[in-house]
Order: structure tokens, then C-alpha cells, then sequence
């Protein structure tokens, strides 16, 4: 790996700079209204990442532990079919140019293609396993795949045939690309680090250690402000990062077992949903970079999650549990 710039954030403590986590009652959550919850009676067991369709408003929904993709609508609130017959769905992704579903499977190593309207099955390609998180490229036409021991997979969306691969030091957890760059920002808990790759050349070219233990799962990039958020399980905290060279700006405590992180660029507020039973909000502050906004009680194992900003809304997977169906809990973002 040809490892050009390397972060200082490794010398920082993530308990440098903490903030106080308040709970919030009910009653005072501005930030976050419960609108809905839409039942998923088949899905059993744990449940993964989601995605959203803009044209016709459907959510995919990896529920891993059931073999299933589950299709909710959610202008009609109700569950209405599945794709079937996979092994472990993990990641899933709305190809919306090609009007493609891909499903990454972690049991079996498969990246799988449908068609999103009638959900026919198009091709499968094979990975060496654990096949996982996907992101499409669409200024490149390509799909992007995590998988197995250390690597990301590069599939040309027009023609579906694998083009190249990026060979990791360990497992990809959540990465996000540049919408105006070439660059792609990579969690590799293994080692804690961030990986960074250039996409025209196809490889590795930083590589940014954080301070640890950190198990960085959850990412998500504010392309405009220049920064990553990465979400951390051990300890539970969220950093902030410079994304020209990856020096730590801000860390500030969230709850445990957290899987999804978004950036809200409209309100300046971070959401992370985390496997503890909780849904939280920060909001950006002068002083303070991040203080906590609210929280709102989910389900204990419901730490996936999406944000939809043209929606306003945030979908969060609640698995079965204590006799209760799983379900998609849907928030509205205020103000």
C-alpha cells in the first residue's frame, strides 16, 4: 500500500475533548417527531443496512438474519413483498440510472443485481465473502463493493462486469466517496484507521490512524465543510476529522453500539443511531463543536438506520424483539 499522508490524529486521545451526554425528555425533543412505524412481519433476527428509492418512494431494507431484502412503501406505510433466497443481505443499493438493486451478501460473497421494478435477478458476481457496504459512483457509472478480509471491489454498472479491485489491510466497514473529488474516505477498524483512495488511479494513497481502541464502523463525509464523522463503538464517540489530512477537529460521546452516522448539512446536526435503543441528535456549535440536541428511545439492537434529506425523514430498523414484530420507525427532522 503506497501510504502518502498520514494523520496526527493518532496522538489524541478521543477523551480529549467530551461533552456531557444529557438525556433529554420526551417532551423536549425539537429536533426529532415520531410520524410513523410501518411492521416488517416477516423479518426475524438482525437486520442491516437500508436504502431509499427517490422514484417510488420505496425503502429496501437488508434483513439479514431473515435471507430477505424487504420492500416497504412508505407513502402506503406497509410492507409489500421481498427479494428472496439470499444469504445474509448486507448492504443494498438503488442504482437509480440503471434501475438495478444491488444486494452485497456477507453469507455467501455475492454482489447480486436486480431488476427494481419487477425485481427479476440480472447476474451475480462473486467475492472472496463477506461481502458488505456499497456506494455507486454515478459520475464514473460504477458500484463499489467492501468485502471479505481487506478489499473494495470496482463493477462497471453499464456493462456489470468487475473491473478492479483495491486491496485492504482488513475488513471495509462504511466508506463514502467525493461527489466533486476522486477520492474515496474508507473505515478499516482493524488497525483503527481510515484508508484514503484515489479512484482514477485505483489505489491506496493515505492512510490516517486514529486514536485507539476506536472499532470505527459508521462514516459519513460533509463534502463542503471539508470533514469526516466517523462513528466509534469503542469508546462510544463520534470524531470529527479533517478530511484534507485526517487531524482530529472534535470528539464528543454518544451511546453504545452505533452503526449509522449522518450529517445533516441543511441544520449543521449530526444523527447517529446506535444498538443501545436510542436515536440522537447534536447540533453544531461555535463553542462547543457538537453539543447534544435530543433523544428518542428506538429498540435495544436497532442501531441501523438512513436519512433521507429531500424527505426530512429518518428510517430506523427495529428488530424483533420481547414478543414485538420488527419494524421501520420513522422520524421527522425538525426545524
Amino acid at each position: 500500500m503506497n501510504l502518502l499522508g498520514r494523520s496526527t490524529a493518532g496522538i489524541l486521545l478521543l477523551s480529549a475533548v467530551v461533552l456531557p451526554l444529557q438525556p433529554v425528555d420526551a417532551g423536549e425533543l425539537v429536533p426529532l417527531r415520531q410520524v410513523g412505524a410501518i411492521a416488517l412481519p416477516d423479518a426475524r433476527g438482525r437486520i442491516d443496512h437500508l436504502e431509499w428509492d427517490e422514484a417510488t418512494g420505496r425503502l429496501f431494507v437488508a434483513a439479514l438474519a431473515s435471507n430477505t431484502v424487504d420492500i416497504v412503501d412508505t407513502a402506503r406505510g406497509a410492507s409489500v413483498g421481498a427479494v428472496r433466497g439470499l444469504r445474509e443481505p448486507q448492504g443494498v443499493l438503488s442504482v437509480a440510472a440503471r434501475r438495478l438493486l444491488a444486494v452485497a451478501n456477507g453469507g455467501d460473497g455475492t454482489l447480486r443485481f436486480f431488476d427494481e421494478r419487477t425485481l427479476a435477478p440480472v447476474t451475480s458476481l462473486q467475492f472472496p465473502g463477506d461481502a458488505d457496504n456499497l456506494r455507486y459512483d454515478d459520475a464514473r457509472d460504477r458500484v463499489y463493493v467492501g468485502y471479505g478480509g481487506g478489499g473494495i471491489g470496482i463493477v462497471d454498472a453499464s456493462s456489470l462486469h468487475r473491473i478492479a479491485d483495491v486491496p485492504l489491510a482488513g475488513h471495509p466497514e462504511s466508506f463514502q466517496l467525493e461527489k466533486r473529488g476522486r477520492r474515496m474516505f474508507v473505515n478499516v477498524p482493524a488497525g483503527n484507521r481510515v484508508v484514503v483512495i484515489d479512484r482514477e488511479q485505483g489505489r491506496a494513497i493515505a492512510e490516517w490512524r486514529l486514536p485507539g481502541p476506536c472499532e470505527n464502523f459508521p462514516m459519513d463525509l460533509d463534502e463542503d465543510g471539508g470533514r469526516l464523522f466517523i462513528g466509534c463503538r469503542a469508546p462510544a464517540g463520534i470524531m470529527v476529522l479533517d478530511a484534507a489530512n485526517g487531524a482530529l477537529l472534535h470528539t464528543f460521546p454518544i451511546a453504545a453500539d452505533v452503526d449509522d452516522v449522518f450529517f445533516d448539512r441543511a441544520r449543521r446536526r449530526v444523527y447517529a443511531s446506535c444498538g443501545a435503543g436510542v436515536l440522537q441528535a447534536f447540533e453544531e456549535t461555535a463553542e462547543r463543536g457538537f453539543a447534544p440536541a435530543g433523544s428518542i428511545a428506538t429498540r435495544p439492537g436497532a442501531r441501523t438506520s438512513l436519512f433521507v434529506p429531500a424527505r426530512s425523514r429518518i428510517y430506523v430498523a427495529l428488530p424483533r424483539a420481547d414478543g414485538n414484530a420488527a419494524e421501520i420507525r420513522v422520524y421527522e427532522v425538525q426545524r
